[in-house]
């Protein structure tokens, strides 16, 4: 099932399609796209932000969004959606992410700007909120958070491995969005406390917690589902 996002992404490169844009060209304002793709520009900013990882479309400080390709393929860079184990595909995606989000966490902290520190707190407080709410559209505002912090380590490499990071938080909200997300909360907070302290080493620490505490929590998932699937075979 494909995420806020990833349909919005879908619905941008179609209107990029449908106007016939052409690389170089100048999408629409933010509100005004906001309003064509009829998304929230919350949503919108993060999209963009992905697209600009996939070499789909460049931000330009003052000037505005420009298209740079129209290569549909950038939608999905590392061909993830030909992969039909999607279990495994996401057990392999979280060992990536505990492989390389406490150092993209550890740069952050050393390199983040004001603005980027007042948008993580910003997304922070809204996850929390939403949290506490019961609502599973935190898991686009986690993604988001988790990008920002991508943005922040000022490492161009590990930027344009942001899809990695997406798909990974798509798949792990897919098998665990109900499940035991209180933690969470707490482990944003660490991360995010160490950021604005400057302390690298904390931040490196506390998102390998919580990347490890991920892991684990789709480990004991996916013995359950197993477990499940034993009992059925046994009525049967």
């Amino acid at each position: 099932m494909e995420s806020l996002g990833q349909k919005t992404e879908r619905k941008l490169m179609t209107y990029i399609h449908d106007q016939q844009l052409m690389p170089g060209d100048r999408l629409p304002g933010e509100i005004q796209l906001a309003k064509i793709l009829q998304v929230g520009r919350s949503t919108l900013r993060e999209v963009i932000r992905v697209l600009s990882a996939k070499n789909i479309l460049e931000v330009k400080r003052g000037a505005g969004t420009f298209l740079l390709s129209t290569d549909m393929y950038g939608e999905d860079p590392l061909g993830f959606s030909a992969v039909k184990d999607r279990i495994q595909l996401t057990k392999n995606l979280i060992d990536i992410r505990y492989l390389l989000e406490p150092s993209m966490a550890s740069l952050a902290a050393k390199h983040a700007s004001t603005i980027e520190i007042a948008t993580l707190q910003k997304l922070h407080e809204e996850i929390i909120r939403l949290i506490s709410e019961g609502d599973e559209s935190y898991l686009l505002l986690d993604k988001e958070f988790h990008l920002t912090i991508a943005a922040a380590s000022k490492n161009v490499a590990l930027l344009r491995l942001i899809p990695v990071i997406n798909n990974s938080i798509d798949l792990y909200g897919e098998f665990t969005a109900k499940r035991e997300i209180n933690n969470t909360g707490s482990h944003h907070q660490d991360i995010l406390t160490a950021i604005m302290e400057k302390d690298s080493q904390g931040a490196y620490d506390a998102m390998l917690i919580h990347m490890a505490h991920n892991r684990e929590r789709l480990t004991r998932y996916l013995v359950s589902l197993e477990m499940d699937d034993l009992k059925e075979e046994q009525h049967d």
